[in-house]
């Protein structure tokens, strides 16, 4: 009932005037991950939460286009630093990680549509032939062992309780398959910010810097190694991994 009440407030515009109204002057942030077609054999081992298919992006991009007005980055940074109003209903396009599939599946929609985006890069998997381990549990569970997604996830629950050095020897038995590379290389993410793509920092080893010995170090990699690559300009924007932080990291 509640599905068919959204279906024919949309349709009969109602929906819309409520958005144009509510969301004038609001921000909307939207993440994604993984940009995969069916056939593409990383597919059937991705995290299907963070996993979408080009078409389903292509669709996405074409609701946010009629419905907000897309921005870039360097657009929303110059309003907040100059205290200018955005368009009416702005949007962001963020990626996380910094994978392959962003270059090669996502960038070619988002070129369809003329769209700019941000990409928040995880620089110490770039170029690396495996996702991070969260994943390759996902791939050995779904696609190795023809388990199911929650299957996985309670693996991965699992895994992340155990010291680093245990996490690593169960992570060494895990069956592998041939794959491309999963994450983009320095050139990919090059290609990108030619397309007007911009690109942040995620993190160096996509560790939740809440959890780790020191948080600093780990910024001023993913700082440094965007330096030494060109990407991401003086001031590159963070986003936390996991969306995990506290106010004296951002503070710092």
């Amino acid at each position: 009932a509640k599905a068919l009440a959204k279906r024919v407030l949309f349709a009969c515009g109602a929906a819309g005037l409520l958005h144009r109204r509510r969301n004038r002057a609001v921000l909307t942030t939207v993440m994604f991950h993984r940009v995969l077609p069916d056939d593409d054999p990383r597919a059937a081992g991705a995290n299907p939460t963070y996993t979408v298919t080009p078409e389903e992006l292509d669709a996405c991009l074409g609701l946010f286009r009629r419905f907000h007005a897309v921005i870039g980055l360097a657009e929303l940074e110059a309003a907040v630093a100059r205290g200018r109003d955005l368009p009416a209903r702005p949007l962001l396009i963020t990626f996380d990680d910094g994978w392959a599939d962003t270059v090669e599946h996502a960038l070619p929609v988002l070129r369809a549509h003329g769209v700019p985006a941000v990409v928040f890069v995880a620089t110490g998997h770039i170029g690396r032939a495996e996702g991070f381990w969260q994943e390759e549990v996902f791939d050995a569970v779904l696609a190795g062992a023809g388990g199911a997604p929650a299957e996985a996830q309670a693996t991965v629950a699992a895994l992340d309780r155990l010291a680093p050095e245990a996490r690593a020897e169960r992570l060494a038995a895990l069956p592998r398959r041939a794959l491309p590379r999963r994450m983009a290389d320095a050139a990919g993410l090059a290609a990108l910010e030619r397309a007007g793509i911009a690109i942040g920092g995620h993190g160096h080893s996509h560790e939740p810097l809440i959890r780790v010995a020191d948080p600093a170090a780990k910024f001023r990699a993913c700082r440094e190694t965007l330096a030494r690559l060109g990407l991401g300009g003086d001031r590159p924007a963070f986003s936390f991994p996991h969306g995990q932080t506290s106010p004296a990291q951002i503070a710092a």
